[in-house]
Order: C-alpha cells, then structure tokens, then sequence
C-alpha cells in the first residue's frame, strides 16, 4: 500500500497490513486493526484497575499492563509497540506462573534476572532482523 501521511507521520513499519492506513482517521492509521484489539485492552485494563482496587502484587498488575495495540495505530518502525509488549508480557506471565505458589510479595531475583535478559536479547535481536 502507498504510505499516507496522517498525525503520527508517514508510516515507516517493515509490514503494512491488510487495509488503507489513515482512510477512518487522521489519527489511527489501521483503524479496524486497531477496534480489534480493543478486546486485548479493555480486559486487561479492567483487570488492572481490580487489582489495583484489591492491593494484588506488582507481578499481577504487570502481567495486565502487557497489551499491544498502539502499534497498529501508529504503524511506525521506531515504537515497535507490537512486538515489545508481547515479549516482556510473556515474561510477566511466564515469571507470575512460575510464583504463584510462592509467599506474597516474594522476588526471586534470579528468575527476574533471567527473563529480563531473554526479553532483551529477543528484542536486541529482532532489531537486527527488522
């Protein structure tokens, strides 16, 4: 598709998907892509604010912020908004579920430091690739 130039600028992502970027709004350059991810976010914020409300652990209210749908919007290669959320919300869950049996607000350094090295090298990598 030929780049059209809306609010957030000509789009600059490696993949332009299926439908006319900006043809909805100026400000929303996948705009069906992106009303269909509304169910990616509105759960997870919901989720957010109960655990927020109900005093859960940090790693809870993490595992609710990891939701990728700004990309489609924006369609720009520097926000890489649709990989980054993926990969490290994989890690939250992935380190929540590993927890979950342990006591409240227990931090296993290790397991922490492991996954966010795996995310960083998995990002560092698809830079290179993208």
């Amino acid at each position: 598709m030929a780049p059209v130039e809306g609010f957030w600028g000509k789009p600059t992502a490696t993949i332009d998907w299926c439908e006319e970027n900006y043809r909805i709004s100026p400000y929303i350059a996948e705009f069906w892509n992106t009303i269909s991810n509304l169910t990616f976010i509105i759960p997870p914020l919901a989720m957010l604010m109960i655990a927020v409300r109900e005093s859960h652990e940090n790693r809870y209210k993490m595992c609710h912020i990891g939701v990728s749908w700004f990309w489609f919007m924006v369609l720009s290669y520097d926000t890489l908004l649709d990989e980054l959320p993926m990969i490290f919300g994989a890690a939250f869950l992935l380190y929540s579920h590993i927890e979950v049996t342990s006591p409240e607000n227990h931090h296993n350094r290790p397991l922490q430091a492991i996954l966010i090295l795996y995310s960083a090298i998995v990002v560092s990598r698809t830079n290179k690739v993208l």
